[in-house]
């Protein structure tokens, strides 16, 4: 069994936030001072964690045993929390299910948080989860200004049509979606729908299998291509979406040799996964070493047919031809 219950408090950072009523929505997180995209507004611990079971019987049990263990307190906050599963043979269960967040990107771990458990869901977030294996926690970044006043959310999932995210979020999490996105006019959510639906497309090709070696500069521009149909969607609220398609392109270029685009590349990359994991993240550590030196990383080099140096980074260019210089056009 993996499980475990904390009482430390969140990080000591400056106060940016309060739990507020939210309307249709219940309770949430308010800005209480305008935030800039890349501050980090809360670190927290989680309360309770809880690995997978077996059997619903034995998850159920596990959880009723560590839920005796905590404060009158956080056992009433577990039990104010989401559950679409209320009045089956597992409320205990249901709440987790709804509620945790994996402890990792990889991990089966879930937490149980105070404060970011009640972070509300939007299509197009203000700021961005993730968990930071230095600090044990959970922190929360934000992705765009967010005005005082603002409710902070983050994306319960990402990408997808209107109806496929409404028909997930609703069987998942219980709620029907009425964010600034959802609101939109009919016409407006199908524009959305197309950019989708192409970021989608764009993300299979460039993911192909064998496509970056057979051909580079097609994939290359795919990456460009994606990248802008993010910042059109998503308005740069989506860092960690354009993080993954720099990494992308970063390693094309490493791929051909071309030291001098995977170092532009992997910077624009770091800065990225900087602005919505704080630079003590273990990605954010990661690509600080070829930042320094792209030539640590693993593909480069199976090709040499567009090899270049870092010092061949062209200087004094405008910001167009610059563009057209990284992206081969």
């Amino acid at each position: 069994m993996a499980s475990k219950s904390y009482d430390e408090p969140a990080e000591n950072i400056p106060q940016l936030s309060a739990i507020q009523t939210i309307p249709n929505k219940g309770r949430g997180l308010v800005a209480t001072a305008n935030i800039s995209p890349g501050t980090r507004i809360l670190v927290e611990k989680p309360f309770l964690t809880m690995g997978p079971a077996p059997t619903p019987e034995l998850l159920e049990r596990r959880l009723s045993n560590v839920l005796k263990t905590l404060t009158d307190e956080q056992r009433a906050h577990y039990h104010s929390l989401r559950n679409t599963s209320e009045g089956s043979r597992y409320p205990l269960s249901g709440i987790m299910r709804n509620n945790a967040l994996p402890c990792g990107p990889d991990s089966k771990i879930g937490g149980i948080y105070a404060t970011i458990g009640l972070i509300n869901h939007s299509c197009v977030a203000n700021a961005h989860h993730s968990w930071n294996k230095t600090l044990e926690a959970e922190t929360i970044h934000a992705t765009r200004d967010i005005k005082a006043g603002e409710e902070i959310t983050i994306y319960y999932l990402t990408g997808d049509t209107s109806q496929t995210r409404q028909r997930m979020l609703k069987e998942s999490f219980g709620f029907d979606c009425a964010c600034q996105l959802c609101s939109l006019p009919a016409d407006k959510i199908q524009a959305s729908d197309r950019r989708r639906k192409e970021i989608a497309i764009l993300d299979h090709l460039i993911a192909y299998s064998g496509r970056a070696m057979t051909n580079p500069d097609a994939c290359l521009k795919d990456c460009r291509r994606l990248i802008k149909a993010l910042e059109e969607e998503y308005g740069g609220g989506a860092p960690t979406l354009e993080a993954r398609a720099h990494d992308d392109a970063f390693q094309i270029c490493l791929g051909q040799g071309d030291l001098a685009r995977a170092k532009v590349l992997v910077e624009r990359e770091y800065r990225l996964r900087v602005r919505c994991e704080g630079e003590d993240s273990a990605s954010s550590r990661e690509l600080k070493q070829f930042v320094e030196n792209p030539r640590r990383h693993g593909a480069f080099g199976f090709s040499m047919a567009w090899r270049s140096g870092i010092t061949d980074i062209p200087v004094g260019l405008g910001e167009e031809m610059f563009e057209k210089w990284l992206w081969r056009l």
